[in-house]
């Protein structure tokens, strides 16, 4: 889903096994968006699958589009990308989705390969971060 609401909703009115939903870090500080399905999910013990991981933001009309097979800007910068996907993985998924673009992909599975949670002050910082960022979905 790409809708809390809708996400929400359907984990209450039906038995799911999974949930398939956008976990990203200027989502959840931005746009509230992410913390309640993932933890609807958790309570109800259905798979937690995290999409956008690695999603920096919108793309506005003009903008290069280095990446075809992204509709948004992902990071691409690995310290951000390292932290960002770390924050994904922190928040209690069953397994995070690599983005579709090769290059993104790549980047995602080398640094998935050494993983580590965040710190609470590494959230925080990251958080702070996406202050100027308009998240790509919005509770």
């Amino acid at each position: 889903a790409h809708s809390e609401e809708a996400a929400l909703a359907l984990l209450d009115q039906f038995e799911c096994a999974s949930v398939l939903y956008p976990v990203n870090y200027v989502c959840y500080e931005q746009g509230n968006f992410g913390p309640g399905v993932v933890a609807k999910a958790k309570e109800k013990g259905v798979t937690r699958l995290a999409l956008k991981a690695l999603a920096h933001s919108k793309r506005k009309k003009g903008d290069a589009r280095p990446y075809r097979k992204c509709w948004y800007h992902p990071i691409d910068r690995v310290i951000l990308a390292e932290r960002a996907l770390r924050f994904t993985l922190s928040e209690d998924v069953t397994a995070a989705v690599p983005p579709g673009d090769e290059r993104i992909y790549e980047l995602a599975l080398d640094l998935a390969a050494g993983f580590k949670p965040l710190s609470t002050e590494e959230r925080q910082d990251l958080l702070a971060s996406s202050e100027a960022l308009t998240p790509l979905f919005s509770a």
